[in-house]
């Protein structure tokens, strides 16, 4: 079910890092004039399988961890920092 960029099983963690493009970002996602019908239909069933991914690993007590492709490419530190910052806190609830 749904492959993480990142899985970090000690912490049980996995990270996603969604194309605004294919993921449906409210701010950049763009749906083609062309055969508009079949890519809404597309990018709302990666939306919705999103959805299920997340409840599937939140299920099974994984902590989860998504970025848009804009926020790592405007601020590729910041998603680094997030990234540490929640493997630092899993650590001290080991």
């Amino acid at each position: 079910m749904g492959a993480p960029d990142i899985a970090i099983k000690k912490y049980k963690l996995v990270v996603f890092l969604d194309s605004c493009y294919w993921h449906g970002c409210p701010e950049h996602g763009v749906i083609p004039k062309s055969n508009r019908e079949f890519w809404e239909k597309k990018i709302k069933r990666n939306i919705d399988r999103d959805m299920e991914v997340t409840k599937y690993y939140k299920s099974r007590n994984w902590n989860i961890l998504r970025f848009w492709e804009h926020e790592v490419k405007q601020d590729l530190d910041s998603v680094i920092d997030r990234i540490i910052n929640a493997i630092n806190a899993l650590q001290k609830s080991l």
